[in-house]
């Protein structure tokens, strides 16, 4: 009995061993939050219409969208739960260039050079690439910390003219503290910092001018 009772308490403790050493994978699914007065073409302005081609992924690291260190010898990673984070920021981009009044047609994707613009039968064309899309948080007995970063390259160009007229990178972080982490919270985190960038598209006066776009105060 006592046998038994030992290679039980040793199991336990190889178990308990082996969830310290490794990590594990915790599921977020970011979504985009619309603005609620979002920036809307001049008044009488022609019908404007965009080819968006789908974002590339840049981002160093493309199998998770972060990770938390904390108690265990191997961290924790952050998974995108979708299908694709590429759909996902391609979609965001798309839904608020049409709630500004854009009529918008998905393409495939495109590398951002001037001399590979594909033809297209709006009259811009825009297209992006995900630089960063990252949380990073450290847990101790003093809290949890946090920081996320996301960062998106835009350009715009004439399909026509074949060149391009317009091209920015943006960026949105986010920092904060708990007492301990937690996965909703993390999410909602993530759910800002991503709108944030997404709404800040439309807000860049040069972008506002070329596309007629009522300039934000």
């Amino acid at each position: 009995m006592r046998n038994s009772l030992r290679w039980l308490v040793v199991g336990l403790a190889i178990v308990a061993l082996a969830g310290c050493v490794s990590g594990r994978n915790v599921i977020l699914n970011p979504a985009y939050t619309r603005e609620a007065a979002p920036p809307s073409l001049l008044p009488g302005s022609p019908p404007v219409s965009m080819a968006i081609s789908l974002f590339e992924d840049g981002r160093p690291v493309k199998d998770r969208i972060g990770t938390r260190r904390g108690y265990r010898a191997a961290p924790d990673n952050f998974q995108y739960g979708g299908t694709s984070l590429v759909e996902l920021v391609t979609k965001a981009v798309q839904t608020q260039v049409e709630n500004a009044g854009i009529r918008t047609r998905l393409i495939s994707s495109w590398d951002l050079r001037q001399k590979t613009i594909p033809p297209a039968g709006q009259k811009f064309l825009l297209g992006g690439r995900i630089d960063s899309f990252w949380m990073e948080a450290s847990s101790n007995w003093m809290g949890s910390k946090p920081r996320l970063r996301v960062e998106l390259t835009l350009v715009l160009a004439s399909p026509k003219e074949r060149r391009l007229l317009w091209r920015n990178t943006i960026t949105s972080t986010y920092e904060y503290r708990e007492p301990y982490f937690n996965r909703k919270r993390a999410q909602q985190a993530f759910n800002i910092v991503f709108s944030n960038v997404v709404n800040k598209i439309l807000q860049n006066p040069e972008l506002q001018s070329l596309l007629g776009i009522k300039p934000t105060s």
